[in-house]
């Protein structure tokens, strides 16, 4: 009898320890995220929500000749993944970033632009963490790619390693 009460507060124990913790969204009533705290990574204009951490092995960061930058990096952390990607998703059009494509799931993922360039983000969740990557670059111009038949394909050349 005794181990049974024993098993039963343990229970008890572990049920209120993760009611307590919460990773769950902190939306209000109107749908909006809640303000949440972030920083700002490489790039000036994607705030990052401060749960996630970058994982600097994986960052590859480009300087245009323009001023801007292009690359990519890589956060994890234990954020709920639809929260996170509600968080980025206000995070970014408040800095005006304009949604072009959201997709939901296992992995799920947001395209967007804001003059000329364009950021690519994924996230998906694992058993502790969720990973989440950034890839930002310039937008091509049309008909700056040539098919096979035209004159020359015009590539970016390929980052290799940590050029930071």
């Amino acid at each position: 009898m005794r181990m049974k009460v024993s098993v039963l507060c343990l229970c008890f124990l572990m049920l209120a320890a993760c009611s307590a913790f919460n990773r769950g969204s902190s939306d209000d009533a109107s749908g909006a995220p809640a303000a949440a705290a972030t920083y700002l990574s490489e790039f000036s204009d994607i705030p990052i929500p401060r749960e996630m951490k970058v994982v600097g092995k994986y960052t590859a960061i480009v300087h245009n000749q323009d001023g801007t930058k292009a690359g990519t990096q890589v956060f994890e952390g234990s954020v709920e993944l639809q929260s996170l990607m509600n968080a980025m998703l206000y995070n970014m059009s408040q800095q005006g970033w304009l949604p072009r494509s959201v997709f939901r799931g296992l992995r799920s993922s947001m395209v967007f632009e804001k003059g000329n360039s364009m950021a690519l983000i994924t996230a998906t969740e694992g058993a502790f963490n969720t990973e989440m990557a950034l890839w930002v670059a310039k937008k091509i111009n049309d008909g700056a790619l040539q098919s096979r038949e035209g004159l020359q394909i015009f590539l970016p050349p390929v980052i290799e390693g940590n050029p930071i």
